[in-house]
């Protein structure tokens, strides 16, 4: 008795079953209507006694950073993505 036909069915179900499911799944909104200004993303933050938060630099004097970096001087140093045209 060959068992790779029913092996072969079985997953074959199991894969359109999933396939299925994902069928009713909400899309992604991506939009951001609710984003907070620096201001307001401040008041967010809970810091314990003795600490303070300052904004080093926000959109759109960065976009798309990826690294930050502190020297000695306590100067940052940002790199940015998407600044690359492949054209």
């Amino acid at each position: 008795m060959k068992l790779t036909p029913v092996i072969l069915s079985i997953g074959t179900l199991i894969f359109w079953a999933i396939g299925l499911m994902g069928q009713n799944a909400k899309p992604l909104d991506l939009s951001n209507p609710g984003a907070l200004t620096p201001a307001e993303e401040k008041k967010t933050f809970k810091l314990a006694s003795g600490f303070k938060i300052e904004l080093a630099a926000s959109e759109p004097t960065i976009i798309d950073p990826v690294a930050l970096a502190e020297d000695e001087q306590g100067r940052l140093f940002v790199t940015k993505a998407g600044c690359l045209s492949l054209k």
